[in-house]
């Protein structure tokens, strides 16, 4: 199937490795491409950055197309409810940058929660600092040389991340391979339930409930591509679902489709980016 050009790269600078899952580029210089693409929760964060390609939202999806001559434009993912539709109509041209769930609060100089405002924010963060480096991030050819450039820009972009109580809550969640109840997570770190559940929404985003129901399903769903879909019973059981109904349902809830269907549909690029493609 014709995705366009996907390439992904992890970061070259060790450091960097701790917070940045990787960047990859995708782009099309076929002016009749026409795919959908449907992305599913997770809680990483994406740094999506485009150039002479507009960004529209529609009922129900977002749509990107060529628009010569409008330069960069930068988008931030970093809550998806449910599945999300995005349309590629035309040529574009986008590199992105995944980070590792908390790994870009060590970039930002304000809370998660004052960046996103939708599915696909406007990210605007890094306006003026990116003048620089934009141009020839997309003049380069290769994805090493564009790997090699924004590992030079994060690096400079680096502060680390103050609040190490919720490090530790977000690591225990997604270590944990049961349930963690909200009462006994605030106690571990020494701080109340509602001073957790605010530092969860103002930093992540998410509930607690929230934040660790996505940990379990992407647990599910990379255990459903190593196993296959010969092994859903195994699978629900091993991802902690109460049972096969429960796994079928929350399969259903976060991606509209049931685990065989997904499994049958995903795309998957260098074993990193899930993506079911149309």
């Amino acid at each position: 199937m014709d995705i366009g050009t996907v390439k992904f790269i992890r970061p070259q600078n060790k450091f960097l490795q701790k917070y940045i899952k990787g960047y990859y580029m995708h782009r099309s210089t076929d002016s009749e491409f026409n795919k959908t693409v449907y992305f599913y929760q997770n809680i990483t964060s994406t740094i999506n950055i485009y150039r002479d390609t507009q960004v529209s939202l529609h009922e129900g999806f977002w749509a990107y197309h060529h628009a010569p001559d409008t330069g960069f434009n930068a988008r931030m993912v970093a809550k998806i409810k449910g599945s999300q539709a995005v349309k590629l109509q035309g040529k574009f041209d986008k590199v992105a940058t995944v980070f590792y769930p908390m790994g870009i609060n060590h970039f930002i100089r304000c809370p998660l929660s004052e960046l996103v405002d939708s599915i696909y924010s406007v990210f605007t963060h890094f306006d003026g600092i990116y003048d620089a480096i934009l141009p020839r991030l997309f003049e380069v050819a290769t994805i090493e040389e564009k790997r090699d450039i924004l590992d030079a820009f994060f690096m400079s972009q680096f502060q680390s991340f103050s609040d190490q109580r919720l490090l530790v809550a977000a690591q225990q969640l997604i270590a944990s391979e049961q349930s963690i109840k909200v009462n006994d997570l605030a106690q571990s770190i020494g701080v109340s339930r509602r001073t957790l559940l605010r530092l969860f929404q103002k930093h992540l985003i998410y509930s607690v409930e929230e934040y660790q129901a996505i940990v379990k399903f992407r647990r599910a769903l990379i255990q459903l591509q190593q196993q296959g879909k010969s092994h859903l019973t195994s699978v629900a059981y091993n991802s902690a679902y109460y049972d096969q109904a429960d796994f079928n349902h929350q399969f259903k809830h976060r991606s509209g489709l049931t685990p065989s269907e997904l499994y049958d549909e995903l795309n998957i690029v260098d074993n990193t980016l899930f993506w079911n493609l149309k």
